[in-house]
This record gives C-alpha cells, sequence and structure tokens, in this order.
C-alpha cells in the first residue's frame, strides 16, 4: 500500500521516550514481540492496521512533527470503511 512507511529509529524513539518496552508495545499494540522486533530493525513494514495501533499506543499523530508514521488520508480512509463494513456483516 502506498503512502505508508515506518521509519523504525523513530520508532524506538517513540517507544522509549514512552517508558515502553519492546514486550509493552507489542502486548499493547496486539503484535508479536518478534514482529515488534523486526519493525524496530526496519526488516519488517507494518500493516496500515497495525501502524495506526501502533500510532494509537505511542500516542503520536498520523502526521505530525515527529512523523514515524506517514499514512495518507485517503488510506486511512479507505481502511476506516473497510473496518466497519466488516463490522457490519
Amino acid at each position: 500500500m502506498q503512502g505508508r512507511r515506518l521509519n523504525p529509529d523513530k520508532l524506538r524513539d517513540l517507544r522509549i521516550e514512552r517508558g515502553l518496552r519492546v514486550e509493552d508495545l507489542a502486548e499493547l499494540a496486539g503484535i508479536s514481540r518478534s514482529y515488534a522486533y523486526a519493525l524496530e530493525s526496519g526488516e519488517r513494514q507494518p500493516s496500515l492496521a497495525v501502524a495506526l495501533r501502533l500510532a494509537e499506543v505511542l500516542q503520536c499523530e498520523r502526521r505530525g512533527g515527529i512523523k514515524a508514521f506517514t499514512v495518507t488520508d485517503e488510506v486511512a480512509k479507505r481502511w476506516v470503511r473497510r473496518q466497519r463494513e466488516t463490522v457490519e456483516a
């Protein structure tokens, strides 16, 4: 999906600033520890759903000064619509 990119250094910095261990971040975001480590090392990129959960857990804006994540508004809107359709189905 275009428009979605994770900066692993910013992810680590945000996690540390929030006083979280990788294990804490993984649990709060609902992902495995190995996936969280892979995201921080830059080995993997998150799905949009995971990127939004990480942004929520780390209390950062989708677009802002920190820019750990870049998610276009249109991509985010499409994801929200799909989530609503899934819940309604």
